[in-house]
């Protein structure tokens, strides 16, 4: 499955290469892809519309901020639909490992919420993960982003829930 996975990513990348310089996530073969360009300045992508522009750009200002200091990239995706994946965390984690790949960085955190189906899921690369676990990922989730999100502030939510990401993701890695 994996390497029916990885040649649907090389071809559908071969097919679109003309579209470098665009950021878009895709779905081949029921799995999504994020195909992008490292110079991109896209972070947040609001498939689902649940932000506002200046609510988009202000979230996505906070990231690019983040990751001129740091090299850390924070994606952030809304969706109505994961597709076939299991669950939403599942898509998180597609979404975090494929772009990872793609920009060449192995610090990324992508936070997945689907308004829809009332699911977020926070994915960690490899290296992210020192800092920040999934019991972190869990209590960012819980405690910080639903009591908003509940409320119908999405906005303050995910600000929150990023902040709290980047917070805990700047502590010293041993």
């Amino acid at each position: 499955m994996k390497v029916i996975f990885k040649v649907s990513i090389f071809v559908f990348f071969i097919l679109n290469i003309g579209y470098l310089g665009m950021c878009s996530v895709k779905n081949v073969n029921s799995r999504v892809c994020v195909f992008c360009e490292t110079t991109t300045n896209i972070c947040v992508y609001d498939y689902e519309k649940i932000f506002t522009d200046k609510e988009r750009n202000m979230l996505s200002e906070i990231i690019k901020k983040y990751k001129e200091l740091t090299k850390k990239e924070i994606l952030v995706i809304t969706t109505p639909s994961i597709g076939d994946f299991s669950d939403i965390q599942e898509y998180a984690n597609n979404i975090g490992s494929t772009y990872s790949i793609d920009v060449k960085n192995e610090n990324v955190v992508t936070l997945a919420i689907s308004k829809k189906m009332r699911k977020i899921g926070i994915a960690t690369s490899p290296r992210a993960r020192k800092n920040i676990t999934d019991q972190i990922s869990l209590d960012i989730i819980r405690e910080i982003m639903i009591p908003e999100i509940k409320q119908g502030f999405y906005y303050n939510g995910v600000r929150q829930g990023i902040n709290e990401i980047i917070k805990k993701w700047n502590v010293k890695e041993s």
